[in-house]
């Protein structure tokens, strides 16, 4: 019996420092429960644009002054077609959405996957602009510029905060010019605005 209660003694003295890592409860000699730590919900997230895979271009405005069709299944990451801006010389394209970005959410982020092919590789001459406007159309931020040296043979992400026009109608637009000499191809796809709230 002295035995056997000293080997008690040692087996709790030996699982101890794991009784609140592993959450052990001890009673009569022997492990009676056993709680694992769960790890916290990741939280939730609000998609906030209707056709982000820019499939059928529902809630898209979209413009060209040389009148060509700016969604195209000629390179999509995703799906069967993608947002084609610029493409021939002189041109002046705009891609447009209307959101409501909503108050309350940790996190209001937009994203979105590009790719850009151009004949054009020495001195800037085309770009693409991603521009936050209010509700009439004025410009408040520019996101970001890629240009026809940003060259990509493979689709690549950017994603920027937009938390601070919580409360706010704002259009997210994609605005592509070039040049009077050698034409750059500007692709889009797969456009994300995410509204989340994390879980405590």
């Amino acid at each position: 019996m002295y035995f056997l209660t000293q080997l008690y003694h040692e087996f709790v003295r030996m699982a101890y420092p794991w009784k609140k890592i592993l959450g052990l409860t001890f009673m009569a000699g022997i492990v009676v429960s056993m709680s694992l730590p769960t790890e916290a919900n990741a939280g939730a997230c609000t998609e906030l644009l209707t056709d982000g895979g820019l499939e059928s271009g529902a809630g898209w405005v979209a413009k060209s002054n040389n009148n060509h069709a700016l969604f195209s299944d000629s390179l999509a990451r995703t799906g069967h077609q993608a947002a084609y801006l610029a493409g021939t010389n002189n041109s002046a394209d705009k891609l447009a959405t209307l959101l409501k970005v909503p108050q309350g959410p940790d996190s209001v982020t937009v994203s979105f996957w590009w790719q850009i092919q151009s004949q054009d590789v020495k001195a800037q001459g085309d770009a693409l602009a991603v521009l936050v406007a209010d509700g009439k159309g004025q410009i408040q931020q520019k996101l970001d510029e890629l240009d026809n040296r940003d060259l990509a043979d493979h689709w690549q992400q950017r994603t920027y905060d937009l938390s601070h026009f919580a409360g706010q109608s704002i259009q997210l637009q994609f605005l592509a010019s070039t040049d009077a000499d050698q034409a750059t191809d500007f692709f889009i796809d797969d456009v994300e605005v995410l509204a989340c709230r994390m879980n405590e």
